[in-house]
């Protein structure tokens, strides 16, 4: 009886944290979903401070013409508006989360845009990699490629 007993506590502690942690990487997704279009609206507007505040520091994006761009070179950019978006849409955001600290997006993201002088409309795909700074939610590193065919 008492092995039953004790058999049936750790089931039912089992089944609270599982459900503790599926309720906790929701949490994590859809935070992770709502920051992925915070940083489209941003990146249409040019909005320097979403930037500075939202990439982790040693942040890295590898483009789909070519380009390596850092944390400063994408702030740079921003600030003086070289990028004129005349239209951009993300879809499809799928975000798989480890834990509390760490979530990986990836997305379609279709676009019409001048980048120096050079304008471009594709679509792309694209993966985020999120990582949790004590509390606060910052990308570290995102990657584009040409989808098929586009």
């Amino acid at each position: 009886m008492k092995r039953t007993a004790v058999m049936i506590s750790v089931l039912f502690c089992s089944l609270a944290l599982s459900i503790g942690a599926q309720s906790q990487d929701a949490s994590v997704v859809d935070k992770i979903k709502q920051l992925q279009q915070d940083q489209i609206n941003a990146q249409m507007k040019n909005d320097a401070s979403w930037a500075q505040e939202h990439l982790a520091e040693g942040f890295v994006a590898g483009h789909s013409w070519g380009k390596w761009e850092t944390k400063a070179d994408l702030v740079k950019a921003w600030q003086s508006k070289t990028n004129k978006w005349t239209h951009g849409n993300i879809s499809d955001v799928q975000v798989a989360s480890f834990g509390s600290t760490t979530a990986i997006a990836h997305y379609t993201f279709t676009y019409d845009a001048t980048f120096n002088g050079t304008h471009r409309a594709r679509s792309v795909i694209c993966s985020d990699t999120w990582v949790n700074e004590s509390g606060t939610w910052k990308s570290a590193a995102n990657h584009c490629s040409v989808s098929q065919g586009k």
